[in-house]
């Protein structure tokens, strides 16, 4: 049987080791690159020619490498998009290829590198330890690791689970409703719910929404907010949810903040975000 020897009284000793598992749990559920990352890498020389490079995709059925130098440091990224049609077999691959690449390490986190492929538009990121190649992540690795998250149970309670567990939900024709109460955590210090939270929930019920009509993976573009009254604490809201644009890539999400009754408005919002798709 083990024994702690503590200064602080027992609930609040338990208290402590409650918070570190919960804070531990958390951080297990981040995913890393090194958890999606492939180790077992095709790459190419920069000193290889335009002949090598085609014969190295027809042998693995890629179009996309990392370019190294003699030292195994990526110098550069090559497609068969960057292969023009006059260009000759005996030409180096260090001519076509994009420069000064980004890149990541393989401690970076899956949803960072989610933000850099939608934004950037690019489909493979090498991943560099000393600045050495040790493997590569694709559009499609983080995709789907971003579902495999998305299907797990929050074991650990982050902001978001603890501002959004009194919240129910329903789904309406345009999109969803919820409701739930204003809890202490919410409050600012003169007593009424912070702005920074109620920004918080209708931001991520804005994305919840989208969410549920099929858009897993969202990267939000822009939140624009307004406030019009201050809630107390434990009032009970109700926030609507309407999807007023939907395309291929982008979407746009109207968020309307009520009180009980609906009657007076607290906020309203709109959120815009993209839509992160595997091709």
């Amino acid at each position: 049987m083990p024994i702690i020897s503590s200064t602080y009284d027992t609930f609040t000793t338990a208290s402590m080791i409650n918070k570190a598992i919960s804070e531990n749990l958390i951080k297990k559920d981040i995913i890393l690159v090194e958890d999606i990352m492939k180790t077992e890498i095709s790459y190419i020389n920069v000193n290889c020619t335009i002949k090598e490079l085609k014969d190295k995709m027809l042998s693995t059925k890629h179009g996309k490498f990392p370019v190294v130098d003699d030292f195994n440091k990526v110098v550069g990224i090559i497609t068969i998009k960057d292969i023009k049609l006059d260009a000759l077999d005996d030409e180096p691959v260090g001519r076509y290829m994009t420069k000064d690449p980004i890149t990541v390490t393989p401690k970076t986190s899956v949803a960072y590198v989610a933000h850099i492929i939608v934004w950037e538009g690019i489909e493979l990121i090498p991943v560099v330890e000393n600045k050495q190649l040790v493997g590569v992540v694709s559009r499609h690795d983080v995709i789907k690791a971003l579902q495999y998250v998305n299907r797990q149970p929050q074991v650990g309670q982050t902001i978001d689970d603890l501002v959004l567990k009194n919240f129910t939900c329903i789904n309406t024709e345009k999109g969803m409703k919820f409701t739930g109460k204003i809890i202490p955590e919410m409050l600012n210090p003169i007593g009424t719910a912070s702005w920074n939270a109620l920004t918080l929930v209708m931001s991520t019920v804005g994305t919840i929404a989208l969410r549920q009509r099929n858009h897993l993976n969202i990267a939000v573009d822009s939140f624009s907010v307004f406030y019009v009254k201050p809630v107390q604490v434990d009032s009970v809201v109700t926030i609507n949810t309407s999807i007023i644009d939907m395309g291929r890539h982008y979407s746009k999400v109207e968020i309307e903040m009520y009180n009980e009754n609906e009657r007076e408005l607290i906020g309203k919002a709109i959120l815009s975000a993209k839509i992160l798709k595997k091709n």
